[in-house]
């Protein structure tokens, strides 16, 4: 497996979050329409909190976000 290093001063790091929510009771109500809104703000926020959206996908009851961050975020 080969890893997309990034350097800080005196740092190498790789960071990598996989961040899964489901609905409550499982419900299955998410659409690909509503997926696809929770990637754009996603995106949006991801600015704010200086992270990197990797990918964005899900099913009908749950949504899995991949994002990179630096160490100081």
């Amino acid at each position: 497996m080969k890893y997309n290093l990034q350097t800080g001063s005196h740092t190498v790091y790789a960071l990598q979050y996989h961040f899964v929510t489901v609905t409550k009771y499982r419900a299955t109500v998410l659409t690909n329409d509503i997926c696809e809104r929770i990637g754009e703000i996603a995106n949006d926020l991801s600015e704010d909190f200086g992270v990197s959206i990797q990918s964005v996908n899900g099913g009908q009851d749950h949504v899995h976000v991949l994002f990179t961050a630096k160490p100081t975020t």
